[in-house]
């Protein structure tokens, strides 16, 4: 099972070009009382868009397979933070970039690309809250 501190290492590992990024991050925040996994799933995301907009997408197999581990996974903070800081994030910064959108969907696995849909679904107000129609 992967844990709330398990999350980013485990995103490392799949995104080596993420390290250095990630190694600087520790450091601004090494001070902090509490792990934040948002803000360093934030500077994951924008490392993934630069990635993308670049045409580097060598590390997304594997970067979307760590996905979907975290969305398969028992601990329902890692699920969420699976989806609310990754997808949720992925979709805000790639904005209206309707091809980015259906690229990244292109990547998603099984798991993963539901919630993808849960996320648009309830930003369209067709859902009243992610995951309403995934049967659970």
């Amino acid at each position: 099972m992967i844990s709330k501190s398990e999350m980013l290492p485990e995103l490392v590992k799949a995104c080596p070009s993420f390290l250095q990024k990630w190694e600087d991050h520790k450091q601004e925040y090494h001070d902090e009382v509490d792990y934040l996994p948002y803000i360093a799933l934030s500077c994951f995301n924008a490392h993934i868009i630069e990635l993308y907009k670049r045409g580097e997408t060598e590390e997304f197999p594997q970067v979307f397979s760590v996905i979907e581990l975290l969305h398969t996974e028992r601990e329902a903070y890692v699920k969420e933070a699976a989806t609310i800081g990754i997808l949720e994030g992925l979709q805000n910064q790639l904005g209206t970039d309707r091809k980015g959108v259906e690229d990244f969907r292109g990547y998603l696995l099984s798991e993963s690309s539901k919630w993808w849909e849960q996320l648009y679904l309830f930003w369209d107000g067709k859902i009243k809250y992610v995951g309403e129609t995934i049967n659970r």
